[in-house]
């Protein structure tokens, strides 16, 4: 018996890529046969082409060359340009339709077959000045379209187009304001700040202003504020400095990368999934196809009675069938609020998250914590917004190279574009030397950045110490947190404390340390982990050894929220997440965020050195310098609640002094009402005295303190001191000014 021969198929196997190659590069070559047909119309394809073509459009073909060309590049090369992308391309075939239909209103001759349809069409309904004033507008739409300009752009630009035009107009000595004085034109750029300076209350020493829409020159600082602009900027009197303390415009950062994502060929992609599952006699459907920047993910619904289990255990198998760039997929079982399972396939190529698009994004302004960080964007590309103060500490942790440092860094930008140096205070410990080492000197700091990892449990003591001085303002004005806290006080009267912690590992098995400081840093650190959110102490730690003699059992169940990068084995993930997972992702940014037992892939933002450079010079450049606390890294003296040391009496101590002396009572509010300063500058004098015995301990609640020192000169006045009499307890609340609101990172 002859067995009978298989007819072979013949496969017409063409790449998708390669057949768009082949239609980019036709359309390429009819556009530039066009345009030589343009030039040179003797020749009998040219004048072929040239006929036909003038016969179709009219004036139009002479856009269809550029049209063609442009729409062939695009396809064939990707460009990082925001002046070559798909908006235009539309645009351009509209416009051809439309100057087509234009020139055939005027002469048929001149629109060819496409215009005079058109053209046709409208005359007979609303005649010829009728049709000509419908295409003009919609020619000035389409151009509009292309330049994605918007009205408001091009109003501001004959606003700012007029007001030139009649300042040429006036006179070269000056201009005349609305209260009739003259002023000449080299001082009507500083005229607004003047404006500012004499609205400033008396007491004010720090001042906000909203952020400028200019890119940042540190070299060449300009004042740009209108007149009009200048009534509505918001002050806060702050007692720290008397500087104006701008927050940060999102300017200094770069734009987004537009550069498309190569996800491969998705459809394809979800038929091997489901034919894959089903070769291993599991029925599947898929649902949804959300795409990420990093993975795109194939939401599937398995048939009924099929078991979890069996799909979780063909993840390799999966990987295999889909050729997965990086030779692994992960399984989501299931899908957080849907009865889906999610297969994540990495993309072939990722897309660069942008810090500046998660800071100006719907999500980050509407969120009004001043502690709201940006941790990257999920699988479906939405912004991952999270706040510290709720955390309230977060671990980080993942092998070397992976991108730590770089989501940190992102965390900084977050609370310095939001948060002034009265509002958030930083303690950075860098041991790489490296990767922190720009942030030195910028105003948010209360230490030097630390480098020497013995300088820990100097460190941690203070925190400590702090924390539980805190405790006692909280319990002594009957408050949960420092948020009621400072609501009451009306200000920021206590500032957020953040220790950044880059490598935990350095800090709690250094070779350099005795054992018995080690524990001490543990106990410490212990300590501020289970108190230190009431206080406003949150720490960030990160490390590359997540092993469990670094990252304790009692650790991690004082820090719900934990983000593991790639790791090299499925042990470490289960240290850090308490299941495996982490030893699948790909790397540069790409975690899990463990939240509350939930788990989250996101991808996380990319921070640029120059971007870095830009932010702490623009900070640096604001005029206020850090106020560092030598008792944090060498403890010496007593320290008060603020960090200042109380053995350097302020400068209005003797004051103060004969003050209480005089009026029988000593209290802050007193001071504050006196002396007109603010919370924490009375609080600072208030410990002076008792330190000094002018004055007795606190009694509980906001009674006066017992002065001690008899008073000697009853009939006595002090100078500047009697206009405040009048104030009434209402009035205190004016004394110092209110919390910000968080700075809108808006563009104009």
């Amino acid at each position: 018996m002859s067995k009978r021969g298989r007819k072979k198929k013949i496969k017409f196997d063409v790449k998708p890529e390669t057949l768009k190659a082949v239609l980019a590069l036709a359309i390429l070559l009819l556009g530039m046969l066009i345009l030589w047909s343009l030039i040179s119309p003797e020749y009998k394809l040219t004048s072929f082409i040239f006929s036909s073509f003038k016969k179709l459009l009219g004036f139009g073909m002479y856009l269809l060359p550029i049209t063609l060309v442009y729409t062939g590049a695009i396809l064939l090369w990707r460009f990082n340009n925001r002046f070559i992308n798909i908006r235009i391309v539309v645009g351009l075939y509209l416009l051809i339709f439309l100057v087509s239909s234009q020139s055939s209103v005027f002469s048929p001759s001149f629109g060819g077959l496409l215009g005079q349809s058109v053209s046709n069409f409208l005359i007979s309904n609303i005649g010829n000045i009728g049709a000509s004033i419908v295409l003009i507008f919609s020619i000035f739409g389409v151009l509009i379209f292309i330049t994605n300009t918007p009205l408001t752009s091009i109003q501001n630009f004959l606003e700012v187009f007029g007001s030139k035009f009649s300042s040429l107009q006036r006179s070269k000595t000056g201009t005349i304001q609305n209260d009739g004085n003259i002023v000449p034109e080299s001082f009507q750029d500083l005229e607004p700040f003047a404006k500012i300076q004499k609205e400033t209350p008396l007491d004010s020493t720090y001042e906000f202003v909203t952020p400028p829409v200019e890119p940042y020159e540190p070299e060449i600082k300009k004042p740009s504020i209108s007149s009009k602009s200048a009534k509505s900027n918001k002050t806060a009197s702050i007692p720290v400095s008397n500087k104006v303390w701008e927050y940060p415009p999102v300017t200094l950062l770069d734009e987004a990368d537009a550069t498309p994502i190569d996800r491969g060929d998705v459809k394809n992609r979800s038929v091997i999934i489901k034919e894959t599952l089903a070769h291993f006699g599991i029925p599947v459907e898929v649902k949804d196809i959300i795409y990420g920047p990093t993975v795109t993910l194939y939401a599937i619904e398995p048939a009924s009675g099929v078991p979890v289990a069996n799909i979780l255990n063909k993840e390799k198998n999966l990987a295999l069938a889909l050729a997965s760039p990086s030779g692994s997929v992960r399984i989501q079982a299931p899908i957080p609020g849907k009865n889906l399972i999610g297969i994540e396939v990495p993309n072939t190529t990722r897309a660069k998250v942008n810090i500046r698009t998660i800071l100006s994004s719907d999500e980050m302004k509407k969120n009004k914590n001043k502690l709201a960080v940006a941790l990257g964007v999920d699988v479906g590309g939405k912004p991952v917004i999270t706040n510290i103060s709720t955390m309230p500490h977060l671990l980080v942790a993942g092998s070397t190279g992976q991108g730590k440092s770089v989501l940190i860094q992102a965390i900084l930008f977050s609370i310095l574009f939001r948060n002034s140096p009265s509002e958030c205070k930083l303690v950075v410990f860098d041991p790489k030397r490296v990767d922190f080492t720009p942030y030195n000197d910028i105003p948010h700091l209360i230490a030097p950045i630390v480098t020497d990892p013995t300088k820990g449990l100097n460190a941690f003591s203070w925190a400590v110490t702090e924390m539980e001085k805190r405790y006692e303002l909280l319990s002594k004005a009957v408050c949960v947190n420092i948020e009621q806290y400072n609501e009451k006080s009306g200000f920021v009267a206590l500032p957020n404390i953040v220790f950044v912690v880059d490598e935990l590992a350095d800090l709690m098995m250094n070779e350099n340390v005795s054992r018995d400081t080690l524990n001490k840093i543990g106990q410490k650190l212990q300590r501020l982990l289970q108190l230190g959110r009431a206080a406003g102490i949150h720490l960030i730690l990160a490390t590359q050894r997540p092993s469990t003699d670094v990252i304790t059992g009692t650790m991690k169940a004082n820090i719900p929220y934990r983000i593991a990068l790639k790791v090299t084995s499925n042990t470490d993930s289960r240290v850090i997440l308490d299941r495996p997972g982490a030893e699948n992702l790909l790397g540069k940014g790409d975690m899990i965020l463990l939240e509350n037992s939930n788990l989250h892939r996101i991808q996380a933002p990319m921070v640029a050195s120059s971007e870095i450079d830009r932010l702490t010079g623009f900070l640096k450049n604001q005029g206020v310098t850090p106020e560092y606390n030598e008792e944090i890294l060498n403890p010496k003296t007593n320290v008060s609640v603020t960090g200042r040391n109380l053995d350097a009496k302020d400068n209005m101590y003797e004051e103060a002094k004969e003050l209480v002396i005089q009026y029988g009572k000593a209290s802050a509010t007193f001071l504050q009402q006196k002396l007109s300063i603010g919370y924490p500058k009375a609080a600072k004098i208030i410990d002076e005295l008792e330190a000094s015995g002018v004055i007795g301990p606190a009694s509980g609640g906001s009674k006066s303190r017992e002065v001690l020192i008899k008073n000697d000169f009853k009939n006595e006045s002090l100078p500047n001191i009697d206009r405040f009499n009048g104030l009434n307890n209402s009035d205190l609340g004016n004394i110092g000014s209110p919390q910000e609101d968080v700075p809108d990172f808006q563009n104009s």
